[in-house]
């Protein structure tokens, strides 16, 4: 008897090969992720509040209702900073998809069929996996037991659907670059304070005083402090001094200073001075900030 009938492989758009987690956090408003870098990507989901991320050295804004992904490999960092609380959602997992490409950079605002999907995902994988507890922790997790039968397969499923579902209106995803947030790339923020910027970030291992940056500009005292408290924010010092600590943040990443070595690099009076100012600005000690680093694996 002769087969007439032609059978179709699948086509698959998006891939997923491994997931390494499933995660729903409730984080106060000092919440503070001192971050990592991993070969696998990685998209985070703000709820409720909101949540300002790292990468590549600059800080962006991530809002409620928001989805930002990391590629793989990219270091990144969270914090709430004093914002309204966060509550996210973590995914992270391994796909080699040509079309995973266009995730690159991208925050992503979901509307109500997307929210409801990640909703479906996020139950389906809690459903399945438990976080792996290990010390020193290990990142990933592991089946449960008492798993619903086929809990793993639809958490494959679901993902890749959820994926698929974003590629599709792909023309609505905005590039992260747009929440950049530092006075330095900030398009909003006048180039007399990108100026004034320049020139901490230049003589950043300096102990600069309110008065000596003034002159520099040829403005008074009072009238700096004016265009800072209008236009960044904050005060001239306390922009200094968040600048000294992101660096700090950077060499502790990096791991080749020590404490000593980072607070006599970035000018300050003693490492207890340093080490109190970290403590004030990031809600963490430098060793606590150290820890909470998560490096990539040789």
């Amino acid at each position: 008897m002769s087969d007439n009938f032609i059978r179709r492989s699948n086509k698959r758009e998006i891939y997923v090969s491994r997931i390494v987690t499933v995660l729903y956090l409730e984080n106060s408003s000092d919440f503070v992720f001192g971050g990592e870098s991993h070969d696998f990507w990685e998209f985070n989901y703000i709820d409720k509040g909101q949540m300002i991320v790292t990468v590549g050295g600059k800080e962006y804004l991530l809002k409620s209702g928001e989805l930002v992904f990391f590629k793989p490999n990219e270091f990144h960092s969270l914090e709430a900073r004093g914002l309204s609380a966060p509550n996210h959602t973590v995914v992270s997992f391994v796909s080699n998809s040509d079309a995973m490409k266009y995730f690159k950079g991208k925050i992503i605002a979901l509307n109500s069929q997307e929210r409801k999907l990640l909703s479906i995902l996020l139950r389906e994988g809690l459903s399945a996996y438990k976080p792996i507890n290990e010390h020193p922790p290990i990142m990933g997790m592991e089946e449960k037991e008492n798993a619903p039968i086929g809990a793993v397969q639809m958490t494959f499923n679901l993902l890749e659907e959820f994926l698929i579902t974003l590629l599709r209106r792909s023309e609505s995803g905005i590039s992260i670059g747009t929440r950049l947030i530092s006075p330095m790339y900030d398009e909003r923020v006048p180039d007399r304070i990108k100026e004034v910027a320049r020139y901490m970030e230049q003589n950043i291992s300096e102990n600069l005083t309110v008065l000596q940056i003034a002159k520099r500009f040829s403005l008074s005292e009072s009238a700096l402090k004016k265009m800072f408290s209008n236009d960044a924010g904050c005060g001239v010092t306390d922009f200094f001094n968040n600048m000294k600590i992101e660096k700090a943040k950077e060499y502790i990443r990096e791991n080749e200073k020590n404490f000593t070595q980072i607070s006599e690099e970035l000018g300050f009076s003693s490492i207890h001075y340093f080490s109190r100012l970290f403590k004030k600005k990031t809600g963490m000690t430098p060793t606590e900030y150290r820890s909470s680093v998560i490096y990539p694996s040789e």
